[in-house]
């Protein structure tokens, strides 16, 4: 989460949105920073979230199974002037109206699991 952390600090602090139109160099060189720490979070999250990481590490390194080529080719940087596909939507948004029947879906199975363990 530390990571995580930094990632966003940086971000915020970069302001590519903003240097886009003054500092194009310096855009670049955020957006690049960015890129990697994205790439070190597919690997790290690969294991909690394997589809949406690999539709991540998809855009940034089309071709290549995350599971296979991942964690080994880590210590790699991307190049410069790396190609960065879109990932397009890696989740899908909660509807707030599908949160309390899942709750209580949930609720029953560990209710009946409680019953099932006795």
């Amino acid at each position: 989460m530390l990571l995580t952390k930094e990632a966003n600090r940086y971000f915020d602090e970069a302001q590519p949105w903003s240097t886009r139109k003054s500092d194009l160099t310096r855009c670049a060189s955020s957006l690049y920073v960015c890129c990697q720490y994205v790439r070190a979070f597919a690997g790290l999250w690969a294991m909690i979230l394997p589809f949406g990481m690999q539709r991540l590490w998809d855009a940034i390194s089309p071709g290549k199974e995350l599971w296979r080529d991942g964690w080994p080719s880590a210590e790699n940087w991307l190049g410069e002037g790396h190609p960065v596909n879109s990932p397009g939507i890696l989740f899908q948004k909660i509807d707030e109206a599908s949160i309390a029947p899942e709750k209580e879906r949930l609720a029953r199975l560990r209710e009946q699991m409680d019953r099932d363990s006795r």
